[in-house]
């Protein structure tokens, strides 16, 4: 929120400045967010890239993990009379 333009609409409109330093001030701070703490493409695009690497990571282990059930069942079939 780019708050000096949010203060002028709001003189242009009748808000003192107070007024509306005031409700912007406010505002930002109900909602939390400043500029600093929002997420830029670049952000967006690391944070893809570090799923995408965790994905890979998961699908490696969930195959190892299959791959070790096969065997241990394999071995239990060979070791039945």
């Amino acid at each position: 929120m780019d708050t000096y333009k949010a203060v002028k609409a709001l003189t242009a409109v009748g808000f003192t400045e107070s007024q509306a330093e005031t409700l912007v001030t406010t505002v930002t701070e109900t909602i939390g967010v400043g500029h600093e703490e929002l997420a830029t493409k670049t952000d967006i695009a690391d944070l893809r890239t570090e799923l995408q690497a965790l994905e890979i990571r998961m699908m490696r282990m969930h195959v190892a993990s299959v791959a070790a059930t096969v065997g241990l069942v394999v071995a239990l079939i060979k070791l039945l009379p």
